[in-house]
C-alpha cells in the first residue's frame, strides 16, 4: 500500500483535476522506476 498527502487548495473541481494530475504523476514515476 502507497500513500502521499496533498493539501489543495482550489474549489471542488479544480482539486479533482489537482489529484488526478497527482496520482497520474506518482504512477509516472513509479513506472519508470522499474526501468
Amino acid at each position: 500500500t502507497y500513500s502521499q498527502k496533498h493539501n489543495f487548495k482550489g474549489d471542488r473541481e479544480q482539486n479533482k483535476l489537482d489529484a488526478a494530475q497527482a496520482s497520474l504523476g506518482w504512477l509516472k514515476e513509479h513506472l519508470v522506476s522499474l526501468k
